[in-house]
């Protein structure tokens, strides 16, 4: 007797799926935004200045405001416009990087272990992420596991103003000591199928 087993698993609002529901038009996109995250736990220690959160940069992933001309070249072979935030907090200062590029063909590989491996139709998108099959509907975001990456110590004297009576300063000596683990995760978005007319 074959005994055939679906197993449906649900990810972050995603569906494992290997079937993909037709070919994607080729006057069509599917614009995916990326936002990966590199940040920080004290794990020992106290730190004086935590870290703040900043608003990701804007995406003409639609051609609304003529700007996705600019991105990539596109053609009949362009299937998704792929924008890609990078965003790393760290003690000392924040620092940022935004990208845009176009996927033609697959597989890609989009980020750590996790690959594009097609479109369908409907603007759904079926990734990999290591052993795990993931289909991206349009609206969906699917987001990784946290990653450990790197641990840094922090030993150093210093000195902070103090105001007395909020007028007269007083420069206080300080010694600084903590412990931070560094931890990166990262965030696919599907944005939609748009035309590609609409970005020539």
């Amino acid at each position: 007797m074959l005994l055939s087993i679906t197993l449906a698993l649900s990810v972050s609002g995603c569906t494992d799926s290997g079937l993909h529901g037709g070919e994607l038009p080729g006057d069509k996109y599917v614009a995916l935004f990326e936002m990966v995250e590199e940040s920080y736990n004290v794990t020992e220690g106290r730190m004086f200045a935590p870290y703040t959160a900043v608003p990701p940069p804007f995406f003409d992933y639609d051609g609304s405001y003529g700007l996705a001309r600019n991105y990539t070249p596109v053609n009949d072979s362009l299937k998704i416009l792929y924008g890609k935030f990078y965003f790393t907090f760290s003690p000392d200062r924040n620092r940022g990087r935004f990208d845009v590029r176009g996927i033609y063909s697959y597989p890609d590989v989009a980020e750590r272990n996790l690959s594009i491996t097609g479109t369908d139709a409907s603007g759904s998108v079926y990734m990999r992420y290591y052993d795990q099959n993931i289909t991206l509907k349009v609206g969906d975001r699917w987001t990784s596991p946290a990653i450990a990456t790197w641990t840094e110590t922090y030993d150093f004297n210093t000195t902070i103003t103090s105001f007395v009576n909020g007028t007269t300063p007083e420069i206080i000596p300080v010694h600084v000591y903590y412990t931070i683990n560094f931890v990166t995760t990262f965030s696919v978005e599907n944005k939609g199928m748009f035309n590609k007319s609409d970005i020539k």
